[in-house]
């Protein structure tokens, strides 16, 4: 009888602690503010602030200590700085959301020398975009770029971007992000072929937010 006892005290004590540590560690990850677990948590948590829902990750870009992820959700495209803390994910700021016309983002990303595009690119494995920076008068063009490469993941290029002569002061493509901006795509597949091409005026986006 008295063994029974202490098995059955020994089981309540186990069990006890075992409810102690997960008050503690529950109380512990709201005082962190409720960091992710793994990435796809963190997506979540970023469509959710948005009002969005069911994301897809499209690419993560490191950018030193942080880290830069692109999310799809339906027609809308989210980017929002990111970054790890031992085993935890982190949002770093509000996340900027995109609705392109045709699926297809075009950022510029890593100073003024590489462009990213992702988004319904198909079986496109290499990508050649003419960038040309729209003057502030109709019908004038203040630079006109160049960038090509192949896919750093499926659907997502990041290509680098070399101008063409010399842009004017102001005809950088950074600074006239996104509405003085447009862009010719040109899709090729595995065999070299060309697959589409399409073009977008005012950076292809519906609105920004």
């Amino acid at each position: 009888m008295r063994q029974v006892k202490k098995r059955t005290n020994r089981r309540v004590r186990i069990i006890r602690n075992l409810l102690l540590s997960g008050l503690m560690a529950g109380a512990l990850w709201v005082m962190l503010g409720f960091p992710a677990w793994s990435r796809a948590m963190l997506a979540r948590q970023i469509a959710r602030e948005n009002l969005l829902s069911d994301p897809e990750i499209l690419y993560i870009e490191r950018e030193g200590a942080f880290s830069r992820m692109y999310l799809r959700c339906g027609a809308c495209f989210l980017e929002a700085p990111v970054y790890r803390q031992g085993l935890l994910w982190r949002i770093a700021g509000g996340a900027q959301m995109y609705v392109p016309t045709e699926g297809i983002l075009c950022l510029p990303a890593g100073g003024e020398d590489r462009l990213l595009v992702l988004g319904d690119t198909g079986d496109a494995v290499r990508m050649e975009v003419e960038i040309r920076v729209d003057g502030d008068l109709d019908g004038t063009v203040d630079g006109v770029y160049t960038a090509a490469g192949e896919a750093v993941s499926p659907g997502v290029f990041s290509l680098p971007v070399d101008p063409m002569g010399a842009p004017a002061s102001t005809g950088t493509f950074r600074n006239r992000w996104p509405r003085q901006l447009s862009y010719t795509l040109t899709a090729y597949g595995q065999n070299g072929d060309a697959l589409w091409e399409i073009q977008l005026e005012r950076s292809g986006l519906e609105e920004t937010v």
